[in-house]
């Protein structure tokens, strides 16, 4: 792994060119050669890859006013890079953005574009990890979701604490019933994922709320704990 100073004609470096990857850290940017996975078959990615195709192939019977409407809606509605940079997408990959995730929990798709904004998020979040009678519950505030609001749940399994930056080791693992009180279990969601718990183990999870009338989602707030209690 190379470090890197950046000079006046670049800021920030984010992504891959040819065989290396930019990337950054709190001790700078820096650049690694390019891994190639192996490809992904699992069910889940199979499914992902089955709702994308469904979505895009969806695009193509929109009327021309819809189209046009997405084109608009996704020009005032841009979205936040990864480095900080606000990108306004096409009409046909806002479609997609907010009708994969969409199809995917409720089983169909938004012809027409949001009317509303994203729905509020969590005040906070926290995870205990004391696993007691099957049950590892994250708890948050307001105490209740909102009777039209699901809740998303996304998180990952480290072997240590040592690892805070997990971003991109984060999995979708489910939504919960709506108006979710506090507290919600994701045990089943985390090992129906992601394997079996041991204790040790560092869960890391991310909870947002998600409109499915809409389809958008709000920002979420993490939280991780050491998991105790298995036996």
């Amino acid at each position: 792994m190379a470090k890197v100073i950046l000079g006046p004609m670049v800021g920030q470096a984010s992504g891959k060119i040819g065989g290396m990857v930019f990337s950054r850290n709190r001790g700078g940017t820096y650049v690694r050669r390019r891994a190639h996975p192996t490809t992904n078959t699992s069910q889940w990615a199979e499914n992902a890859k089955d709702t994308f195709s469904l979505v895009s192939g969806a695009w193509a019977g929109l009327t021309s006013a819809a189209r046009e409407a997405w084109h608009t809606w996704s020009s005032n509605n841009p979205i936040v890079d990864r480095v900080g940079n606000r990108i306004t997408l096409d009409g046909h990959a806002a479609y997609l953005r907010v009708n994969c995730f969409r199809n995917a929990v409720t089983g169909s798709s938004l012809a027409l574009p949001p009317v509303v904004g994203p729905p509020a998020g969590l005040a906070t979040l926290s995870l205990s990890g004391a696993v007691v009678s099957s049950a590892l519950n994250a708890s948050f505030t307001p105490s209740q979701a909102t009777t039209s609001m699901l809740l998303t749940v996304m998180g990952c399994i480290k072997e240590s604490s040592a690892r805070e930056y997990v971003k991109g080791s984060l999995r979708y693992l489910g939504v919960s019933a709506a108006a979710q009180t506090s507290t919600i279990n994701v045990l089943a969601m985390l090992q129906t994922r992601l394997g079996t718990l041991q204790n040790g183990d560092v869960v890391h999870v991310q909870v947002g709320t998600y409109d499915p009338v809409s389809g958008l989602r709000s920002l979420p707030l993490s939280a991780s704990a050491e998991i105790t209690g298995l036996v």
